[in-house]
């Protein structure tokens, strides 16, 4: 990906889910050396201004945290701690008028239900202002795709 950025710098371009760090069926330290390596390449994807990053696709196997093995319900809580680290790397380097949130639902239903997923998400950012929670979770992307978006004002129906 940071190859065909450098390649096309006018265009621009959306990582999807995160960028997928493969860690699937790894041990712990193999998943750790993972994790260092991901966030080392999106820390340099990230000096692409034209690179966009989808915040998502946590819920898939390739990731190593196994969910998708269990039978039990799991809790946003749950999948929040887990998804976490990666979350944040992306949110790191790219801020948050470059991230936008996203689910691949239904393939991140393999470990999670549709609620819970998106509570995650919304868990890992609940200390963030309403203006980043505004960009990750629609200005981003509404922006990158450009897509108008109608704005509800209190009292009022949305404007176009």
């Amino acid at each position: 990906m940071i190859e065909l950025a450098d390649a096309f710098p006018d265009t621009t371009i959306v990582l999807n889910h995160c960028g997928h760090a493969m860690a699937i069926e790894l041990n712990a330290s193999a998943r750790e050396r993972v994790f260092h390596d991901y966030r080392r390449l999106m820390i340099e994807a990230d000096r692409r201004p034209n690179i966009h990053c989808k915040v998502g696709g946590l819920g898939m196997p390739f990731w190593g945290v196994g969910f998708e093995e269990r039978r039990d319900a799991i809790g946003y809580g749950e999948l929040a701690k887990a998804w976490r680290p990666y979350v944040e790397t992306t949110i790191e380097a790219f801020g948050v008028n470059r991230c936008l949130m996203e689910s691949d639902y239904p393939p991140d239903g393999r470990c999670a239900g549709f609620v819970p997923l998106w509570n995650a998400l919304k868990y890992i950012f609940r200390s963030a202002s309403a203006d980043e929670k505004a960009a990750l979770f629609h200005g981003t992307a509404a922006r990158v795709y450009r897509i108008r978006v109608p704005v509800a004002q209190p009292g009022k129906a949305p404007s176009t």
